[in-house]
């Protein structure tokens, strides 16, 4: 899917940051044996939750402008009284 150059600036690096925060802190509990398995876990699987929510914020952005237009297209075709 192409990126959506209409989205805020702010929102661009969200993913990777969140992604980095989400990796980044069950890292901080490797050291301890009783929670290794545990943070190594959650650390694997950030990526791949990050890229759901992506997938889904995408997904939600073109509809909300795919309803947008059709708004728009509709209330250009219905005559002003």
């Amino acid at each position: 899917m192409p990126p959506i150059p209409e989205l805020a600036a702010i929102s661009r690096p969200a993913p990777l940051l969140y992604l980095v925060v989400l990796t980044a802190i069950p890292l901080q509990g490797l050291f301890l044996p009783a929670t290794f398995a545990r943070c190594a876990v959650m650390a694997l699987s950030a990526p791949f939750y990050v890229a759901f929510l992506t997938l889904i914020v995408r997904r939600n952005h073109s509809r909300a402008r795919a309803d947008i237009l059709l708004a728009q297209e509709r209330d250009s075709l219905m005559p002003n009284w």
